[in-house]
């Protein structure tokens, strides 16, 4: 595994968090952990180099829209931001997409 550090300062958004922030994807067919770590911050884990190299393609805005929608997506019940500027896509979007559990908190 390979691991990247994302700043995303000049992206239109920042990032959001959720009940359920990873974000679990296979970048063409390879495996890879994603979760922001700050408003302006990712952190990937990445299978291999040539995984690494397809995530440090993506451009920057395209990047937290893709994340933000996945995290809100697979929410439960929560999403969290730091101010209320992405209200309306936290409302379109929160649980419409729930990824299947294999643990869940009581």
């Amino acid at each position: 595994m390979q691991w990247a550090i994302a700043k995303t300062d000049d992206a239109k958004f920042e990032f959001l968090t959720s009940d359920r922030p990873v974000v679990r994807t296979g970048l063409n067919h390879q495996f890879a952990h994603i979760v922001s770590i700050g408003p302006s911050l990712l952190f990937a884990a990445v299978k291999n180099n040539e995984t690494f190299k397809r995530f440090k393609a993506i451009p920057m805005n395209a990047l937290v829209v893709d994340i933000n929608t996945k995290v809100v997506s697979q929410a439960t019940r929560l999403a969290f931001g730091r101010s209320d500027r992405q209200l309306r896509f936290v409302g379109n979007r929160l649980g419409s997409d729930p990824s299947p559990v294999h643990l869940r908190p009581r």
